[in-house]
């Protein structure tokens, strides 16, 4: 045996050494490690380290793995949560909401025509919007089609008992535009807000009164117009539509004169809305004045004679002695004339001054021979 401290070889019967006195203890000879037991022990080593590897490997996997069942759950919530937002934005692309906000984009980008397409939709899925209703019918009006714009600009206006301010303007332009103020007055006698009475307040639908009616008079007339709104009367007397600048302003009565003449007239609120313009014809004519009378007659006279001439009031008379005939240039009646002597002839005539015309000519022979 070796002592394994000073390595001292003595008899294996010993338990301590002789050298030393180290303890020591009965150990085999051999050396383990150049034994065949060693490759085994090993191979051993290695297939139980495999084999743990694997184990672990597979207690790993069952750890982090998920039962099949569970992941069936997932993937049906996931497809469930896919449908209903697919549903939603179905929903929403077919909602009045929709239809409205994209309504009111296109009419805002002065894309008429397609705000016509969204806001008729917007209509059929919520026919109560009087909001709705009433672009649509202002989209309307944009593109041209005015019968398909009253019809929903006056139903959006009933549908809020006349609180509808923009329905109402457009509603307006339409009735206006096309003269009809039938339209306009029925507008009025509807529920309306203080601001859209203010507004329809603005608008004219009366005539003006005339104190003649049309036709023929004779002589010279007098015209008045009338009204009973606060409203100034504009006319003309060609028959073109009066107005604020082709127009005189009435202040008193229109003097009717010799001919014919169509006296147009309008009223016209404070803010420059015009109501229906109403024309009459007026033809004015004139009698000629009556023939002038005259005496004595024509004869003879041997006595001194004074001759007298009369006609109607407002008329002169002009008269010659030597048969002429008498104009304005002639001797002017104004007092009896004397009969001249011998064989003369009196021609006279009456003359209406304002009017400008003649009597017919009227001869008178008279011989005098004074005693």
């Amino acid at each position: 045996m070796i002592c394994p401290r000073c390595r001292f070889e003595f008899d294996d019967d010993k338990l301590y050494c002789p050298n030393c006195g180290a303890e020591v203890h009965i150990v085999p000879e051999y050396n383990i490690m150049d034994e065949d037991i060693i490759p085994d022990i090993v191979s051993d080593h290695r297939k139980k380290s495999k084999k743990t590897g694997a184990e672990i490997r597979n207690k790993k996997s069952e750890k982090h793995s998920l039962p099949s069942h569970f992941i069936f759950i997932i993937c049906f919530f996931a497809l469930a949560m896919i449908a209903l937002i697919t549903i939603l934005i179905s929903s929403y692309m077919n909602s009045y909401k929709y239809f409205y906000s994209k309504g009111m984009e296109m009419y805002a980008n002065k894309s008429y025509s397609s705000a016509t397409s969204f806001l008729i939709r917007a209509v059929k899925s919520n026919p109560d919007s009087a909001n709705a209703v009433s672009l649509l019918g202002r989209a309307r009006y944009k593109s041209g089609d005015r019968n398909g714009a009253e019809e929903d600009l006056f139903k959006a206006y009933k549908m809020t008992d006349g609180n509808d301010y923009d329905a109402l303007k457009f509603l307006l332009l339409i009735y206006s535009s096309d003269g009809d103020m039938g339209s306009i007055r029925k507008l009025k006698t509807m529920p309306h807000s203080k601001k859209s009475g203010a507004l329809l307040s603005s608008y004219v639908t009366s005539l003006p009164g005339f104190s003649l009616s049309e036709g023929e008079y004779e002589g010279n007339q007098k015209l008045e117009l009338n009204t009973t709104e606060p409203y100034k009367i504009y006319y003309t007397l060609d028959g073109s539509d009066p107005g604020i600048h082709n127009g005189h302003i009435y202040d008193k009565p229109i003097v009717l004169k010799s001919g014919s003449t169509i006296v147009s007239a309008v009223l016209i609120s404070d803010n420059n809305h015009a109501g229906p313009v109403v024309r009459k014809t007026y033809k004015i004519y004139y009698d000629k004045p009556s023939d002038p009378v005259v005496a004595p007659e024509s004869g003879e006279y041997d006595t001194s004679q004074a001759i007298t001439i009369s006609a109607g009031d407002g008329i002169e008379i002009y008269y010659t002695l030597d048969g002429s005939d008498p104009d304005t240039s002639s001797s002017l009646y104004t007092d009896p004339v004397p009969m001249p002597d011998g064989n003369n002839v009196l021609s006279c005539i009456a003359y209406d001054p304002v009017n400008k015309m003649y009597s017919n000519i009227v001869r008178y022979n008279y011989i005098y021979n004074p005693q």
